[in-house]
């Protein structure tokens, strides 16, 4: 009864002998297994939509079988064609099905409509099953669909003119970042690097994508306002192209991007949000900021750093950890982009102070050895991007202190920081935390492990990485 009910199913997907029928065109990812490794295939070529009042049916590729119809119908509401998951895909022995996926279960679909660029996209997941309610049986599932009235023309990268002068900026504002309801789940002030150049009135820029920071963007200067056109190529997101574009504060409906252009500072100021997005015409950003300055770099003095954690040297583990907290601002307040900030660390041994040296001996994973780290820099095992997490090999029980100083540079101008020391604690706790005898540790499998064991453990609900 099962099986005859997907089929009746899949029959009613077919169009009605009256509905219109006209070759678009798709393009989209499809992701499956191949041999037990993941595999990506890319979708490119006609397509047939036929249209019947609310309804449109899709003559879908399937790229195990033949094509399949599948119906949609318009939600009076959202404007959004509703496909119904397990529609009926193709039959290998048993059935298969398309459905959406809500990040848990199997569930309905939708493709969107642009006026502006006369196609249909799907945002979510159109996964292929054998079944219509155990997600288990996926194997295989399309993404980043979109099926337009004609064949779209390739998106290219702006070229920036050849020996185009440039200069070094930063680009400030505030990261909103969206929970899957659409709320605002948190707001991160950013700052980072871009380079602007001119040419009579056209602006150049370079890196407003911090996921593709080659890419250029470009914009008309006229009157002090300068306009980056919305839907500029901005590269690839993993399989995802990306654009530019604005994103009006009031209305919140996508736009041009425009700056107010100080040419006595030379700074920009936006005038909306500044989006990076999946779509040229239908909002499904990667990122949006606001309140977003671009001005001239200049070397100015960082912000004090300190010390946020610091855990005692043991001779068992044979080393300590310390944390770090530098603040990517300048002491007057002034974002600083982390690609110019570095640090370094001190260390006080009997009133004399020297560099702690980052040693190949110790620090394994380093190419050389390193006495300033690059604010983002990580070696991926025991030092973290800003300072976050860094594995102390020398015996600091022997220091008095430990200093940290920020060194930001611009050009060939450098700025450094106050230096500021962290007093090594000398109350008995640290021989307290080093004692081994009353504590058991395990590795990730939960099987208890010795002191000898090298790898990550964890002790007293802690995860230590032990060398």
């Amino acid at each position: 009864m099962a099986a005859f009910t997907a089929v009746m199913s899949f029959a009613q997907n077919t169009p009605p002998s009256n509905a219109k029928q006209e070759q678009w065109w798709i393009e989209s990812t499809f992701n499956y297994q191949e041999n037990g490794e993941p595999a990506q295939l890319q979708v490119s070529e006609d397509i047939i939509v036929a249209f019947s009042g609310d309804d449109i049916y899709f003559y879908f590729p399937n790229p195990w079988g033949e094509n399949s119809w599948i119906k949609g119908t318009k939600d009076s509401e959202s404007g959004a064609y509703v496909f119904g998951r397990g529609q009926q895909v193709g039959n290998y022995g048993s059935m298969y099905y398309f459905s959406g996926y809500d990040g848990e279960n199997f569930s309905d679909y939708s493709f969107y409509y642009s006026e502006a660029t006369n196609s249909y996209s799907c945002f979510g997941y159109m996964m292929i099953s054998s079944s219509t309610t155990d997600v288990s049986t996926a194997i295989g599932y399309f993404e980043n669909t979109t099926i337009s009235a004609s064949k779209p023309v390739p998106d290219e990268l702006v070229q920036a003119p050849e020996n185009l002068q440039t200069q070094d900026y930063v680009l400030s504002g505030t990261s909103i970042n969206y929970a899957q309801d659409g709320s605002i789940s948190s707001m991160d002030n950013i700052a980072f690097s871009v380079k602007v150049g001119f040419e009579g009135n056209n602006v150049y820029i370079q890196g407003l994508s911090q996921a593709v920071p080659s890419a250029w963007a470009k914009g008309t200067l006229n009157d002090g306002d300068v306009t980056f056109e919305m839907g500029q190529f901005m590269g690839k997101v993993s399989s995802f192209s990306s654009y530019l574009m604005g994103q009006q504060y009031d209305t919140k409906e996508i736009s041009n991007l425009e700056f107010e252009y100080d040419s006595t500072t030379g700074a920009f100021t936006a005038r909306q949000y500044m989006v990076i997005n999946a779509y040229k015409a239908t909002l499904a950003p990667f990122a949006v900021y606001a309140g977003v300055s671009i001005k001239k770099a200049v070397a100015e003095t960082p912000a004090n750093p300190s010390v946020s954690n610091y855990t005692p040297y043991s001779t068992a583990e044979g080393y300590g950890t310390l944390e770090l907290n530098i603040p990517l601002v300048s002491e007057t307040g002034t974002a600083l982009a982390s690609d110019k900030m570095s640090y370094q660390l001190y260390k006080d041994i009997n009133g004399e102070v020297t560099d702690y040296v980052f040693t190949k001996d110790d620090y394994i994973k380093l190419e050389e050895s390193m006495v300033e780290i690059p604010y983002d820099y990580t070696d991926n095992f025991d030092i973290a991007v800003g300072g976050a997490y860094i594995s102390i090999f020398e015996n600091s029980l022997q220091f008095k202190r430990i200093g940290v100083q920020s060194i930001y540079r611009v050009g060939n101008e450098e700025k450094r920081s106050g230096l500021v020391w962290y007093t090594i604690p000398t109350d008995g706790i640290n021989d307290i935390r080093r004692s081994e005898s009353d504590s058991v540790s395990y590795n990730m499998a939960g099987q208890k492990v010795g002191n000898n064991y090298r790898g990550l453990v964890i002790r007293n609900g802690k995860k230590l990485l032990r060398r």
